[in-house]
C-alpha cells in the first residue's frame, strides 16, 4: 500500500471541509455501515484526551460503549469567520488488518450537507503510535473506477458515492491496495493533572498504601489487605484535584456463596441501596436523598456504565448541599454486588 501526502490537505478544517477533502481524492464517498466488524475498545488504550492537529484542537472522549464509540469535539479554523466548535460520533473498528475511525457528523456540523447523508459514515484508516494519530483517506477515485463495471457496489446519492455492503465488506474494499492520502497527524497534549503526578493508579501492589491515605470513615468497608492477583482483583484509584472529582474502586471476584453472604450483611448494615437502572435509592436504615447518584464502572476496560444486575449499597451518602446542585461536590461510598457472577465493587467517589 502506497502512502502519499497531498500538500493542500493539512490546511483544510476537519469537520466543515471534510467533503472537500474527499473531493481532492476525486470522489466524495460515504459508507453504508462503519468499516470493520471487530470493535476496538478505546477506554484505557490511550485514545482519550486532547489532541492538536494542523488547524484544530480535538478532545476525544473515550469512555466507550459496547460498540467502541467515542465522542470527538473540535475547535479551530484559519480566521474568526470559521472558528467554531464542532462535534462528531466516532466508531473505532478493526478489519482486514487495518484500524478504522468511522465518523458520523452531528446535525449542526453537517448543515451544509444533503440531510439524506446523515445516516452514513466517513471512514478513515488510522495509524496510532504512542502520542501520535495519523489519519489517512483511501484513493476513492480508483475504487469507484475499478468498481464501475461491477455496477452494484456504489450508489450515487446527490453528489456523493455511497459504498454499500456489510462492515466487513467495506473494510475489505478500503484496505485493498489503494494509495492513501495523509489527511492530518494529531499530537497529544499532556493531561494537566497527569503532568503534576495526579493520575489513575491500577497497581494492586499500592492498594494498602492508598487505603491508608484515605479517611477511614469513607473506606471502612474496604478489605484491609488483598492478594496481588489480577485474576481476582481490579483497582482504579484517581485522587481528587482542585475542582475535579476522584474515585477509589476495588473490584473483587467472589464465589457466589461469599457474594450472597456479603449481600445479606449489607442489607443490614447499609444506609440504602439502588439497583442499576432504578431511578431512586431504597432506604434501609435512614432516608437518603432521592437524587443520590450511582457509580461508573472504573475497573472495566470495555464499558464505562455499570451493567444491570449490580445492586449498589450505600454506606455513606454526603450531598454537598440540600438543594440546587446538591451533588456537585458530594461524596458516596459503599459496595456494589452482582449476585449472578460474584462481582463485588468496593467504592468511594467524590465530585
Amino acid at each position: 500500500m502506497t502512502h502519499f501526502v497531498d500538500p493542500m490537505i493539512p490546511w483544510l478544517r476537519f469537520f466543515s471541509i471534510l467533503p472537500l477533502v474527499l473531493l481532492l481524492t476525486h470522489c466524495v464517498v460515504v459508507t453504508e455501515n462503519p468499516a470493520g466488524d471487530e470493535v476496538l475498545r478505546s477506554k484505557g488504550k490511550g485514545w482519550g484526551g486532547t489532541w492538536v492537529g494542523t488547524n484544530e484542537v480535538f478532545y476525544i472522549d473515550a469512555r466507550d460503549s459496547l460498540d467502541g464509540e467515542v465522542e470527538i469535539f473540535a475547535v479551530g479554523g484559519n480566521n474568526k469567520n470559521n472558528f467554531a466548535l464542532k462535534s462528531a460520533t466516532g466508531l473505532l473498528r478493526k478489519g482486514s488488518d487495518q484500524v478504522f475511525l468511522n465518523l458520523k457528523l452531528s446535525d449542526a456540523s453537517q448543515r451544509q450537507i444533503d440531510p439524506r447523508l446523515n445516516d452514513y459514515w466517513y471512514a478513515f484508516i488510522v495509524e496510532k503510535e504512542g502520542d501520535s494519530i495519523r489519519l489517512y483517506i483511501p484513493d476513492y477515485n480508483k475504487l469507484v473506477k475499478e468498481s464501475a463495471e461491477g455496477g452494484e457496489r456504489f450508489e450515487q446519492v446527490d453528489s456523493h458515492f455511497l459504498l454499500k455492503g456489510t462492515s466487513d465488506e467495506i473494510a475489505e474494499a478500503l484496505a485493498s491496495d489503494l494509495p492513501l492520502v495523509l489527511y492530518d497527524e494529531l499530537k497529544r497534549l499532556p493531561n494537566r493533572t497527569e503532568s503534576i503526578g495526579v493520575r489513575e493508579t491500577t497497581d494492586l501492589g499500592k492498594y494498602e498504601s492508598l487505603l491508608a491515605d484515605v479517611s477511614s470513615s469513607y473506606v471502612a468497608h474496604f478489605p484491609k489487605a488483598i492478594e496481588n492477583d489480577s485474576s481476582r482483583y481490579q483497582l482504579s484509584y484517581q485522587p481528587r484535584f482542585l475542582q475535579g472529582g476522584g474515585h477509589f474502586h476495588l473490584e473483587e471476584r467472589m464465589v457466589p456463596k461469599a457474594a450472597v453472604e456479603l449481600h445479606e450483611r449489607m442489607m443490614g448494615d447499609a444506609l440504602a441501596y439502588k439497583d442499576v437502572g432504578q431511578s431512586a435509592p431504597v432506604s434501609l436504615r435512614v432516608d437518603v436523598d432521592a437524587e443520590t447518584p450511582g457509580i461508573g464502572y472504573h475497573t472495566s476496560d470495555t464499558t464505562y456504565s455499570l451493567p444491570k444486575g449490580f445492586r449498589i449499597f450505600y454506606t455513606r451518602v454526603s450531598p454537598y448541599k440540600n438543594e440546587g446542585f446538591k451533588w456537585n461536590h458530594g461524596s458516596i461510598a459503599g459496595v456494589a454486588i452482582h449476585l449472578v457472577d460474584g462481582r463485588v465493587i468496593y467504592f468511594y467517589e467524590n465530585w
